[in-house]
This record gives C-alpha cells, structure tokens and sequence, in this order.
C-alpha cells in the first residue's frame, strides 16, 4: 500500500506528490499522539481517496473509476523545527489521519465529490467545496499515474493550495463530516 499527498497550486495548475510510509496513517477515532520535533503543528485538509482498481497511465476519462471510497483526512505538519527537511519531518507516524470510507461510485467523468467540513473543538475550521476540486481531483489521479502505478488500497490525499493550515495543540479535538455525518474524529495528544 502507498500513501500519497499530491499538492495542487489552483493558481499555476502545478502538482507536487509526497510518499508516506504506512506507519504515517493513522485511523479514524484513534487520539493523535505529536512527536517531540517541533513545538508547534498545524493540520492540513484534504480529501483521501482509496484506489479500488489497478492502473497505469490511466486516460482523464477513465480516472473515475479508480476509485471506490473517499474520506475526510488531515495531514498534521510541524510549523517550527530547527530540521532542515521539511518533507521528510511531516512524515512521522501517524501523520496522516483519516476517517471512515464512505462508498464513491461516480457515474462519469468528473462527477461532483461532497463537500467536506472540518470543525476544531467545536468550531468550523476549514471547508473544501466538492464541486469545485471535481476537475482537480481527476488531474491528479491522471498525473500520478503517470509516474506509478496505482494498486488497490492505496490512498491518494488531495491537498489543495487555498485550504489554509489549521494550528493544533494537546488536548484539541478535531472532526470532520461529509454531507452533515461526522466521518473522522480524533483528539490531540
């Protein structure tokens, strides 16, 4: 299984991909323990997507039926550290927390994903519109699939460019929800 982090800037339409390990995943309800790194994190949004089929250089047009499942996730990233590889610091484990898969079956190219909402201690703290990542979310499928080859249980995590990091401390509790249903649930520890 791999976990991958592929990064859209909307702006200049440029991708970037991270690999994480799969000690970096953490699932749904478990408390996120944050390492000695860093003295503050903050958590990044993103939508996960569980590939369902295997694929290679996978057609725009066919990119929707590679996936099965979605999930609310976050990406938790230390903001001050004295480690000069930024990249590889945020791959420590349990980095990557993500909820409950809900079943995706789109009915064509670029069918429109749900919109996902994300509350910190009870307060919205971010929001990722479903419809408008739809075309994004195919680009990076297609992209990645490019370089490697995409397995079934592997997790792609969409970051968007204009999902703000949400800062993070002991004792925070974050969820997330997909059309009002709580799908992730953590506590920081």
């Amino acid at each position: 299984m791999k976990i991958i982090e592929v990064h859209i800037d909307k702006a200049t339409q440029a991708i970037g991909t991270t690999l994480f390990a799969d000690s970096a995943l953490l699932n749904n309800g478990k408390p996120l323990f944050l390492p000695d790194i860093a003295k503050e994190f903050a958590l990044k949004p993103m939508l996960a997507m569980r590939i369902g089929r295997l694929g290679k250089r996978i057609g725009r047009r066919f990119a929707y039926r590679y996936v099965d499942a979605i999930s609310p996730s976050f990406i938790t990233t230390p903001v001050d550290s004295n480690i000069a590889d930024h990249t590889v610091m945020q791959t420590f484990d349990g980095a990557i927390t993500v909820g409950e898969w809900v079943n995706f079956t789109p009915t064509g190219p670029y069918h429109p994903l749900p919109g996902i909402e994300w509350t910190l201690n009870g307060q919205s703290c971010a929001s990722i519109d479903g419809n408008a990542i739809a075309p994004l979310w195919y680009d990076a499928l297609v992209h990645l699939s490019q370089f490697a080859t995409v397995r079934m249980g592997d997790i792609v995590c969409l970051g968007i460019s204009d999902a703000k990091p949400v800062p993070v401390k002991i004792n925070d509790r974050v969820e997330a929800s997909i059309k009002g249903k709580t799908q992730l649930k953590t506590k920081i520890k």
